[in-house]
């Protein structure tokens, strides 16, 4: 190859093994899982109404605090609100609070995280509780499949345990061994 030539192909030779190694870089690597979240024994889901995207998950007092102060509100509620320091004085499970956009308790839901949430720490959801928009956080989990199983709950009553999801039409053995874990029912 002359000389010439070889020094006109260079840029576009160095251009191409840029590109190449970039995209090695974003997908030919191996993706990382995130880091799991530390155990949460009481965690409180903080929403603000209205919103159907983000939340804050706390787990002590202070966190709970901090993530109030992070939201920025008009009026924060404080930890000495009767309703709020019952989140902690209270033993039990997770719960969800409600804020409005000028920080006052809307709504408190004792024993329900959404779908989003539970996963990310680990807790199942409650076959008897859950939205339908809760059980499109699993994994195969589409919105038609989710207003079945919602469907069926409402119409036939509650889950008494998980396996009895095989009477919903597209649920099956599979299906229940990939989310035994991530689900539980009781009956009342």
């Amino acid at each position: 190859m002359p000389r010439p030539l070889l020094r006109e192909l260079a840029p576009a030779i160095l251009l191409s093994l840029l590109l190449l190694a970039l995209w090695w870089w974003f997908n030919g690597r191996e993706s990382e899982a995130p880091p799991p979240l530390p155990p949460c024994n009481r965690p409180v889901e903080i929403r603000l109404q209205g919103g159907t995207e983000g939340y804050l998950i706390a787990c002590t007092p202070e966190e709970y605090q901090a993530a109030l102060e992070r939201l920025e509100l008009a009026s924060s509620p404080s930890l000495e609100s009767p309703v709020l320091s019952d989140l902690y004085a209270a033993s039990g499970s997770a719960c969800r609070v409600t804020l409005d956009s000028e920080g006052a308790v809307v709504r408190i839901e004792e024993g329900i995280l959404s779908g989003q949430v539970a996963q990310a720490l680990g807790w199942p959801l409650d076959l008897n509780r859950v939205l339908a928009t809760d059980l499109e956080a699993l994994p195969g989990v589409g919105p038609s499949l989710a207003k079945a199983i919602v469907a069926d709950r409402e119409t036939n009553g509650p889950y008494c345990s998980v396996s009895d999801l095989a009477r919903v039409k597209g649920v099956g053995d599979s299906f229940l061994r990939q989310h035994a874990s991530s689900l539980k029912a009781s009956c009342p």
